[in-house]
Formats: structure tokens, sequence, C-alpha cells
């Protein structure tokens, strides 16, 4: 039997079109640009250190954009090839299907 963990992931209320369309796509967006090397799909792995994030570090992070930012909470097998980057957060390097993918709520 196939076991399954959720994550989180935050994105404006304009990428879920195409979110819902594609999935979450692996990239090196505005944000990560300047520390990452590799496209990668962000995912908390917890609505607590979503959350927390949102309240912190990246609620900063959006404060240039002027619409409401949605709350992805994807579900994936125990199988998907993730990797840990910090103890909060996991990435992939695999596109995430939209079938995995549901909002959670907006902020």
């Amino acid at each position: 039997m196939t076991e399954y963990r959720m994550f989180y992931h935050v994105t404006p209320e304009s990428n879920l079109e195409s979110i819902f369309e594609k999935g979450l796509m692996p990239t090196i967006g505005e944000r990560s640009a300047q520390c990452e090397s590799m496209p990668l799909v962000f995912l908390f792995n917890s609505l607590e250190d979503c959350e927390t994030a949102l309240a912190n570090w990246l609620g900063e992070e959006f404060e240039d954009i002027y619409e409401r930012l949605a709350v992805l909470e994807v579900t994936l097998p125990d199988s998907f090839p993730l990797i840990t980057t910090v103890e909060w957060e996991s990435a992939s390097g695999t596109v995430i299907s939209p079938n995995q993918i549901q909002i959670h709520h907006y902020e």
C-alpha cells in the first residue's frame, strides 16, 4: 500500500491557472535566482512551517506582490523523489502533477 505525505507550496494567485494545467514545474524563480543553481519546486514540510514562513521571511519576499497568495496542499507518495534542503523544507526537481495539488487557502 502506498503511503502519502502532505506538503505546502505558496504562489501568487495569478500562477494557479498554469499550475492546474501543467503542475508545479521546477524552475529557478526570480526570488531564488541569487541563491539557487538548479531548477526546483520548494515545499514546506508542514502547514505550521508554511504559516511561520509567511509570517516572517516569505511574507517579506511577497511584499511587492499586489494579489492574493494561494497556499497549495501537495499530496505526494513517499516514493516521490525529494531533496531535503532544511528541516522545514523539501524540494523537487521533478514536475508535480496537477492531480496532486489543491488549494488549501488564500492569504
